[in-house]
């Protein structure tokens, strides 16, 4: 900051204060009388300073918020020293930043960093960060894929008819806002539940449930749509410290947390007890995608194909810090129906690498694979 006094003009002295980066390099011109103008010009510093204070005071009270719900809440929380941590995490804050998200978010990316947590984020006004240094596993997708995902955006489930008696289905991602999401979901779900039903699965003697696309979203609306497949029974569960937090169940073709549904979705449909499902899977099945492959590991007739998950296996809770301000925090990790918990990417029964092919999905190698299990009368 620089402060200069100016040559007198017409009896009248002024003087420029030139503020830093904090105030947009705008330049602030006090025209004084010679009677005030020590006091004004003395009074802007102090508020300058004042607001200088006020706004660090600010970032580090947001801070202090994030980083107690971290320390309290993280299912990696016991992966760090938070005496050693504390003091690295605030000197990370970006200190002559003015928008307070900016300067804290290489602070949090770094706290999360030193975690080994992939999954937690922060989010404001639709645009969110998360850790510093993650793995873009986007990088990892072939140039078929790439270009499947820039498609997927704007496409909906999509079903096919491969054969007589097997049938395809794609899950996009479902993601649904913070605030007012409950009704997207339950669309969301029901579009998924009626592209299912189309399929009369009660004719057929296996399914094709991909996968590879979906980078996660909201769990209830994929895993209540595809419920019938599921049928009745516990399908995954939320485990903190070994310990199994809750239980999501299938019942009347909705998921279900105890008593409570979670999922309101109609369209009930007859499938053939006797069908084969397989699982589609790829780098970027992420998040909620991973939690709805969850749900089928370990239910008869079921089987894995294709490449290694994202590896974002836990459960994020929700906490609202400020107006359009989310911090979605992993409380949890998940497990199978039959107790198995995850930490990692899910591996497939049967790995396929490459040969993806949406346009055509008869010579697409991951279902080549899938369809040769799927009529092996043997298995």
């Amino acid at each position: 900051m620089s402060f200069t006094i100016s040559k007198s003009f017409r009896r009248k002295r002024y003087i420029r204060i030139a503020f830093n980066p904090f105030f947009m390099r705008k330049f602030f011109l006090c025209k004084c009388t010679p009677v005030f103008s020590l006091k004004v010009c003395l009074s802007l510093l102090v508020c300058f300073f004042c607001c200088l204070f006020q706004l660090n005071a600010q970032q580090n009270s947001f801070l202090d918020k994030v980083i107690e719900i971290t320390q309290m809440s993280s299912v990696y929380r016991h992966n760090v020293n938070w005496d050693t941590l504390k003091p690295k995490v605030y000197a990370a804050v970006i200190q002559d930043e003015p928008d307070t998200l900016k300067a804290l978010r290489p602070a949090i990316g770094f706290m999360l960093a030193a975690l080994g947590d992939n999954h937690s984020f922060m989010m404001y006004k639709g645009a969110y960060f998360g850790r510093t240094g993650k793995l873009n596993t986007y990088n990892l997708l072939n140039e078929q894929t790439k270009e499947a995902l820039k498609k997927e955006k704007d496409s909906p489930v999509r079903v096919a008819k491969l054969s007589k008696d097997v049938a395809y289905i794609s899950v996009p991602a479902m993601s649904t806002p913070p605030k007012d999401g409950a009704e997207m979901a339950k669309n969301l779900g029901q579009k998924l539940r009626d592209s299912l039903c189309s399929l009369n699965l009660a004719d057929l003697k296996g399914i094709i449930v991909d996968l590879r696309l979906n980078t996660g979203g909201n769990m209830y609306p994929m895993i209540g749509g595809l419920a019938p497949l599921l049928g009745d029974g516990d399908a995954g569960s939320f485990v903190r410290d070994g310990k199994v937090l809750s239980t999501w169940t299938i019942k009347e073709e909705n998921v279900y947390f105890g008593k409570t549904p979670s999922t309101y979705i109609n369209h009930p449909c007859k499938v053939n007890e006797k069908i084969k499902i397989a699982l589609l899977t790829g780098p970027i099945t992420s998040s909620a995608g991973e939690a709805t492959v969850i749900s089928f590991i370990g239910k008869k007739n079921t089987r894995l194909f294709g490449e290694p998950t994202a590896g974002l296996v836990t459960a994020n809770q929700m906490m609202k810090l400020g107006d359009n301000i989310y911090y979605y925090v992993s409380v949890s990790t998940e497990a199978d129906r039959k107790g198995k918990e995850y930490k990692s990417a899910i591996l497939p029964d049967e790995e396929v690498i490459g040969g993806d092919n949406f346009e055509d999905l008869n010579n697409d190698q991951k279902i080549i694979a899938a369809m040769k299990w799927l009529t092996d009368k043997t298995l």
